[in-house]
């Protein structure tokens, strides 16, 4: 037991209650105390009168069974990895923003980014558990399939964002064989279709071409659902974690702080924010909401700290180093001309005497 308790204490704590919340619902559904039709996903009774679906659709697969703790397992460190790396980086700020300020309060904000690591992840998970159900109740209304099963959904997308996030790093399926990390989600999509038999059925009834066997095929709840995975995954990878972070944000710090200090002058040249662009409409869907207040306070703490004090007291020594310097070289120019009328004082001196010699 207390190996068990130390495995569960290492998990991540979001990550740590979302696994716990998937055991404690297998356990009322083998027990009868509830039934599953009770927790999946419908969009008709959602939204109208059982509203709490919305997130016992995400904490409910089956009840107690082996495959069901090997599913738990490959979530624990797929899972379990990405929030223990997870952060709320740089390039998710406005630049506008962040141009405003100094060193000292862009070091404030990393502290309080680092301070708020487990509701940043709480809402990242949470922002895509929304997604996934906009994206399945438009199918829903839209094509009459209803995915119900959420959880195998975001147990997907979360495969799918550590792979892309991770696509060197070795898998191993099975315990049998071992393939790097960015062939992962399609190797799993060609597992599940070879377990799906009636997916295989009207695969083949579809070579037919008939009309009606491809309708059914292209409509079947398992294609859509993969397509799900794969379109939210891919969102938010590419989103967050290309866009955002690399084509939107530089990483070498020297040329950010300059472009952030072009950014402030023309803040202070024209005194307008400018219009909104894709990477503004992505941070502001994106960010937790309570940076802005963060942002807010930030930007109000007064800038006569430590660090703003140590770089005037550089500042005032590089001018008195610069002031001591002109002195210097002022004497030693002074000293120069001295030597100079010295030296032609001496010679006309010298010139005296040999007129007298010589009379």
């Amino acid at each position: 037991m207390d190996r068990v308790g130390q495995l569960v204490t290492r998990v991540p704590p979001v990550t740590r209650y979302w696994l716990l919340s998937i055991i404690a619902s297998a356990t009322l559904t083998s027990l009868g105390w509830c039934s599953s039709k009770q927790l999946l996903f419908t969009p008709q009774r959602t939204f109208w009168s059982q509203p709490w679906r919305l997130i016992t659709a995400f904490c409910h697969f089956e009840g107690l069974s082996f495959s069901l703790l090997v599913r738990v397992y490959y979530m624990m460190g797929s899972a379990s990895d990405l929030e223990s790396k997870f952060t709320t980086p740089l390039s998710m700020f406005p630049p506008r923003r962040m141009a405003r300020l100094s060193e000292s309060k862009h070091a404030t904000l990393r502290a309080m980014v680092e301070a708020y690591k487990i509701p940043d992840y709480l809402y990242y998970m949470a922002s895509i558990a929304a997604s996934i159900i906009v994206v399945v109740t438009i199918g829903y209304y839209k094509l009459g399939i209803n995915v119900s099963e959420l959880s195998t959904v975001l147990d997907s997308v979360i495969w799918y964002i550590w792979c892309r996030q991770n696509p060197q790093s070795p898998v191993v399926i099975f315990g049998l064989f071992s393939i790097p990390g960015a062939y992962v989600p399609w190797c799993l999509t060609v597992m599940h279709a070879i377990t799906q038999i009636d997916f295989a059925h009207q695969v083949y009834a579809s070579l037919s071409l008939e009309a009606s066997a491809v309708r059914s095929a292209v409509y079947m709840p398992f294609l859509w659902n993969e397509f799900v995975n794969y379109t939210v995954g891919h969102f938010w990878w590419f989103s967050r974690d290309f866009l955002l972070a690399n084509v939107y944000f530089d990483k070498n710090e020297e040329r950010r702080k300059i472009a952030w200090s072009e950014t402030r002058q023309t803040q202070r040249e024209y005194a307008g924010r400018g219009p909104l662009t894709t990477s503004d409409l992505l941070r502001l869907f994106m960010l937790p909401p309570w940076y802005w207040s963060i942002l807010n306070r930030v930007e109000a703490m007064p800038e006569s700290d430590e660090n703003d004090e140590n770089e005037q007291n550089q500042n005032d020594q590089n001018d008195q180093n610069d002031q001591t310097d002109e002195i210097s070289q002022f004497e030693q120019n002074d000293q120069i001309e001295h030597n100079e009328n010295d030296r032609h004082v001496l010679n006309g001196n010298e010139n005296q005497v040999q007129v007298q010699v010589q009379e």
